[in-house]
């Protein structure tokens, strides 16, 4: 029982981003645009509070820039996610990292692939690509974790 709680409670995460990451993609056009807009206008609030008087000169590149933010962003979270449930579920860095850029890759290809399916949506190679490189980020965050804690764990034998 303990170890079916514990498998849950690593692979939640994932399973809620991809999840997250599916009910974005099935929006349509309009409504994806919307929801870009809001954050837009969100952040455009967020930013005059501190500069006052701020406005932007090209409205369709901040929307842009958010969205492919979004994208980046949402697959370095996913990426964190999936290492750790890989990573718990076999304890090798090695086999977690594979499995864990695997999933993300192969997510991403099929979440472009589901877009071409959705109203006024489109499959593009560039946003796997973004999604990549997010995921890619993660991999490294991973990497100096794991790394940093390899070197205490010796310096702590070592003592």
């Amino acid at each position: 029982m303990k170890n079916k709680t514990r498998r849950l409670i690593c692979w939640t995460p994932t399973v809620l981003l991809s999840v997250a990451i599916f009910c974005f993609s099935a929006q349509t056009a309009t409504t994806s645009s919307a929801v870009s807009d809001s954050a837009a206008f969100w952040l455009l609030d967020l930013i005059r509070l501190f500069v006052p008087g701020f406005d932007v000169a090209d409205w369709d590149t901040l929307i842009h820039v958010i969205r492919k933010c979004a994208h980046f962003g949402i697959y370095l979270c996913l990426e964190l996610a999936a290492f750790y449930a890989f990573f718990k579920e076999r304890s090798a860095f090695g086999f977690a990292s594979l499995c864990s850029l695997g999933y993300c890759l192969l997510y991403a290809v099929s979440d472009e692939i589901h877009q071409f399916f959705v109203p006024g949506r489109s499959c593009e190679a560039r946003d796997v690509f973004i999604d990549f490189c997010g995921a890619l980020l993660g991999f490294l965050l991973c990497t100096l974790v794991f790394s940093f804690r390899e070197k205490r764990k010796s310096q702590r034998t070592a003592k």
